[in-house]
């Protein structure tokens, strides 16, 4: 996890910089992609208990892999993680059977609505969800009930055009225009150069990593 670590250091978002996050297991080579994703599963519950008592504001997973240099094979694998993860909660799954490109839609596990993040090395320089690693890709879980832990409102449009400015000002511009239509699943994945199309990462086709 210290790639991520080190992305955490250097993002220009002063929340993503000062949150308290919790890391998950580390990917095991000797288990399978289910067997791995279990594992995780498991910590990310307990991690939710945990969350609201010790006010953490995040949950961080990596994946192992081959061909994360591939923008497509790194979408798929993080749909088959996603969906994946239903068949451990109840919850989860009938979250994934709704319509997930809808506005506000919500990815649920243990009853909470979560926001996902995905990082990963085939982004290039400079882009917001660039990581230095193409061995594995990372997963940012943001739990709603933490953004009341660092009193965000996300209304305030001045907070959002200011942070908006800092990424835009670095090259690492964002479409805030996706963001804003509150269509939140198309905010999970962004595309490889601001002003491509949304990624719509739920109708990718399985890499096969769980048949």
């Amino acid at each position: 996890m210290r790639a991520f670590a080190v992305l955490k250091g250097q993002t220009l978002c002063p929340f993503a910089q000062s949150a308290s996050i919790e890391y998950g297991p580390p990917w095991s080579d000797t288990q399978d992609f289910r067997e791995n994703v279990s594992r995780i599963a498991k910590a990310l519950r307990a991690h939710l208990i945990d969350a609201r008592k010790s006010k953490l504001q995040g949950f961080v997973i990596g994946i192992r892999g081959d061909g994360f240099d591939d923008f497509s094979r790194v979408v798929s694998t993080f749909r088959d993680f996603v969906f994946e993860l239903g068949r451990h909660d109840s919850s989860c799954r009938a979250s994934l059977k709704e319509d997930i490109s809808a506005p506000e839609w919500n990815l649920i596990f243990a009853d909470e609505p979560i926001f996902l993040n995905l990082f990963a090395g085939c982004y290039p320089a400079p882009h917001s969800k660039r990581i230095n690693d193409t061995q594995n890709i990372y997963v940012f879980f943001q739990p709603e009930f933490t953004f009341d832990f660092c009193n965000v409102n996300r209304k305030r449009a001045a907070l959002k055009s200011s942070i908006r400015n800092s990424f835009a000002e670095a090259g690492m511009p964002y479409d805030g225009s996706t963001i804003d239509t509150r269509r939140k699943a198309l905010s999970y994945v962004f595309p490889l150069r601001s002003g491509d199309p949304p990624i719509d990462w739920w109708s990718t086709p399985s890499t096969c990593a769980v048949e």
